[in-house]
């Protein structure tokens, strides 16, 4: 599993027009703790944006875990891709001992 924490301050709405058309898309940060090649965490955690419905609808503010192969499943053609995050929050304890 993968140290994925949300923070207070993330959630961003970007708008624009193209074509003629208005878009408007939802994003919230989250920094990602991944394994090195050894299993100790890297010591730098790399940012990375989900898209949400709205603003109000973002992923709680915390630290998880998040569960690869729950989020995996085979879309069109038979490739992998990715779902909806499975994450399970950790405690305020578990927090360290995850670092």
């Amino acid at each position: 599993m993968l140290k994925l924490e949300f923070k207070e301050g993330g959630v961003h709405t970007r708008s624009g027009v193209k074509n003629d058309k208005e878009w408007t898309i939802h994003e919230q940060e989250a920094w990602l703790t991944r394994k090195q090649p050894n299993g100790s965490p890297s010591p730098y955690p790399e940012k990375v944006i989900f898209l949400i419905d709205s603003p109000d609808k973002h992923y709680e503010f915390g630290v998880f875990d998040w569960d690869l192969e729950k989020s995996l499943y085979i879309g069109d053609f038979n490739s992998p891709r990715l779902g909806r995050p499975a994450l399970t929050k950790l405690q305020p304890q578990a927090v360290k001992a995850a670092a």
